[in-house]
Formats: structure tokens, sequence, C-alpha cells
């Protein structure tokens, strides 16, 4: 059972460090697993792949950066390497690229666009004027707290990351969870903010741990 985070915090560096395996290469592996990718967007997209059994049993087995014209090569690369059945990529700020990355893997990569409030949900689905499914909207603290109760209850390991370990680890702990009064004035609310504007990552992460956590619980 997961343990609730506390009202401000960073994620401790000590314990990401024990969470990093010795296999700093892409990891093959896992043959037949479900694998699962998120994709933080910008003019440098930074991607993550991880392989799932089940919630608490992921390990990223690659993280990368990517220029954005090149990315839709690479996702034929990823598709080719990995077995990806789920994954989501920022929506905003390239709206335009991350729809061509939905078309083109045929909503297995879904945009995602954070809310602070989200009428309470997690994530709501939300359609064009053809009533096709678009991109999916997050409640932006529920989203990222999910992974950090992940990281934090020892349910991700990291492999596949080349020598980015550092930067993993400085992405990881540039976002901070702290209580903020809400707008209405009449109580404190939870919030991750950023105290460092390398958090890619930690986005990264987000998505492809929320693509295992939609694959198996729904």
């Amino acid at each position: 059972k997961s343990r609730p985070l506390p009202p401000c915090t960073a994620m401790p560096e000590g314990l990401l460090r024990t969470l990093f395996t010795a296999h700093f290469d892409p990891v093959y592996q896992f043959e037949g697993v479900p694998h699962f990718i998120g994709i933080d967007m910008g003019k440098i997209c930074h991607v993550t792949i991880g392989a799932a059994e089940n919630v608490t049993k992921v390990r990223t087995a690659f993280m990368e950066t990517v220029k954005a014209e090149e990315l839709p090569y690479r996702i034929e690369k990823y598709f080719k390497d990995f077995k990806i059945v789920g994954g989501f990529i920022d929506r905003l700020p390239l709206m335009t690229d991350s729809d061509k990355i939905r078309s083109k893997t045929q909503n297995i990569i879904m945009p995602m666009q954070y809310e602070q409030g989200n009428n309470g949900a997690m994530l709501t689905p939300k359609t064009d004027e053809y009533g096709n499914l678009s991109y999916v909207s997050a409640h932006r603290t529920m989203h990222l707290d999910l992974l950090v109760s992940a990281i934090k209850n020892g349910w991700m390991t990291f492999s596949g990351y080349g020598s980015q370990k550092e930067t993993i680890i400085h992405h990881l702990r540039a976002m901070v969870r702290t209580l903020v009064e809400s707008k209405e004035g009449t109580e404190k609310i939870p919030v991750w903010i950023k105290k460092d504007k390398n958090d890619h990552y930690f986005h990264s992460l987000g998505y492809m741990y929320k693509a295992v956590h939609q694959y198996y619980n729904g």
C-alpha cells in the first residue's frame, strides 16, 4: 500500500540513487512484457520507455533526448525495438507535433494537457468537433503524485539511462510539492511547483507511469 505524501517535499536524492540499476544501456530483455512511453515535448524532447508487469513492477528500459523534428522517425524505431502498448505526450506547447504523434501511432500515444482542478478527475477524455478522441486532460497534482508515490514506494527502477543518471536525478528533484491558497481563498491545496526549469524527465516519467496505470488499473 502506498504511503501518503507529505505536504511539502522534493524527492530524496539518496532514495533516487538506490533505484538505478547497473544496466545503463538500452534494456531489451523484457520480451513479451508490455512497454509504455512518456514524452516531454519541446525543441528537445525527453523520452522515457518503460517495461511494466504491473503498476508496482516497472523498470525504465530506455531514456533519451531527441530533437522535435526527429521525433517521428525515432517513434518508428521505438515501436520496432519495444512492445509499446500505451503512452502519453504533452499536448503543449507543440500541439500540432503531438497530434501528429497521436495519429502516427493510431492513438497508442495520446496527448495530455495538465489542468489543476480537472473537476476532481485524474483523467478526462476530450473530443474534437467531430466527436473523435483528441487528447486527455489530467489533474496535475494527482497525476504527479501518482509517479512520486510509485518512486517512493520502490515500484520503479531505472535502466537504459545512458550517461544521464545525474541529469535524471536533478530533474526528479526539480519539483517541490507544497500547499497554496485556493482561488476562493477558503483552503490550502497541494500543487507541484518548479524550483528549477530543468524538470523534463519528471514529466516524461509521469506520462510513462500514467500509461502503465491506465493499462493495468483503467
